[in-house]
């Protein structure tokens, strides 16, 4: 709440009379924020448009460089973040970390919020300095109705962060199946790769996300794509003793003999003695292959 009650609380009969006693309308509080901020935050619409009236900046920044509409956009707050764009609030003002508005209300999925600002000219493709594009913060979410609502205004599903993940590969590695398929269908890269080499398929089957692990597979997820450490997914889900997941890999072709550094899959299950996945590999797997240690 910091020094603006009358804002944080939506006291707007107060906001106004403050305004008229000509009380400082951009006063800070320790963290650089305004009654703006504050109002827009708490999703009081009538108090945000007093002080919108009342000509506040409606681009104000804090000491994070978050404006207002940031702050609506990440509590989820549409009639605030219409409100604001209507008194020409920038849509695509970035934070300290790069972040657009379209960012925050992405990465916790207000899809209403995610619709104003793309209305307004929200870049659905600004990359942050640390988590990609809006399109990244939702997939990694499992935020199914906003990724279709970016997607739907043409956010790009291959741009990749700093560190070569795609947003298929943010959706793959927490499992989120649903959105792994939207993706796919919205033409992501299936065999993307980071700057590791490690596809959408690696990080499904290191997790064991059976169903995300299917949804590529069907899309034509290589499943002897090697790491740049020699890692395939099968060797990856052996390791972990995901079972379902080697399954599901073992029936779409996976090599049941690649080797890294480690072994094969057959000798990394065993290493950590996950029994369930030996058995399943000792179906496929020859049990006279070489240990490369």
């Amino acid at each position: 709440m910091g020094r603006h009650p009358a804002a944080f609380w939506g006291k707007t009969k107060s906001v106004k009379a403050l305004l008229e006693a000509e009380a400082n309308s951009e006063a800070r509080d320790n963290k650089g924020a305004t009654p703006l901020h504050a109002a827009a935050g708490e999703g009081h619409t009538a108090a945000v448009k007093a002080l919108l009236q009342a000509d506040v900046d409606p681009n104000v920044q804090n000491k994070a460089d978050e404006t207002p509409l940031h702050r609506a956009a990440d509590r989820g707050q549409t009639e605030a973040v219409k409100a604001l764009l209507g008194a020409d609030a920038e849509p695509n003002a970035r934070n300290k970390a790069d972040e657009t508005p379209l960012h925050t209300a992405a990465k916790k999925g207000h899809t209403e919020a995610i619709e104003a600002l793309l209305k307004a000219k929200a870049n659905p493709n600004a990359s942050s300095r640390y988590f990609g594009t809006p399109l990244y913060e939702a997939a990694g979410e499992g935020h199914i109705a906003a990724v279709k609502a970016l997607l739907g205004a043409d956010a790009d599903p291959n741009v990749k962060t700093d560190g070569g993940f795609t947003p298929l590969s943010a959706a793959a590695r927490e499992g989120h199946a649903a959105v792994v398929k939207a993706l796919l269908q919205a033409d992501a890269d299936p065999n993307a790769r980071n700057k590791v080499d490690w596809t959408p398929l690696h990080l499904a089957a290191e997790a064991g996300h059976t169903a995300a692990i299917k949804a590529l597979l069907e899309a034509d997820a290589d499943p002897n794509v090697k790491t740049d450490a020699g890692w395939t997914p099968l060797n990856l889900a052996a390791e972990a003793g995901h079972t379902a997941a080697a399954n599901a890999l073992l029936e779409a072709g996976a090599d049941s003999n690649a080797q890294n550094k480690d072994g094969s899959p057959l000798h990394q299950a065993a290493k950590e003695d996950h029994t369930e996945a030996v058995e399943a590999l000792k179906k496929k797997a020859d049990p006279d292959v070489q240990n490369n240690q």
